[in-house]
């Protein structure tokens, strides 16, 4: 609710997609990720088109990010700064999980 106070939909826009698209492409990094580790699985769903698929998904996505950084960097470094505060909040909730 504060970030709709803060300005105008041109830069909330820019924030979300310049945070969006990383999650987005991390997503299709992890597909190489845990193929690697786990190999090829038995019985679970399997990526169409593996690995051009998600290649070619993680390259737009890369792009999507640079150019957001290299066209509006301040936007961009508003838009890391509030992915990191969620880092506190995530440690947080992970030693809460995890007990004394």
């Amino acid at each position: 609710m504060v970030l709709t106070l803060s300005g105008t939909y041109g830069q909330l826009l820019d924030y979300v997609v310049f945070g969006d698209w990383i999650f987005f492409g991390l997503c299709g990094v992890c597909l190489f990720v845990f193929r690697r580790r786990e190999g090829e699985p038995e019985g679970v769903f399997r990526t169409p088109g593996y690995p051009l698929v998600p290649a070619l998904f993680i390259t737009p996505a890369m792009y999507v990010v640079v150019s957001s950084v290299i066209s509006n960097p301040l936007n961009a470094a508003v838009g890391f700064g509030l992915i990191a505060l969620g880092v506190p909040a995530y440690w947080h909730w992970k030693s809460q999980a995890e007990g004394p």
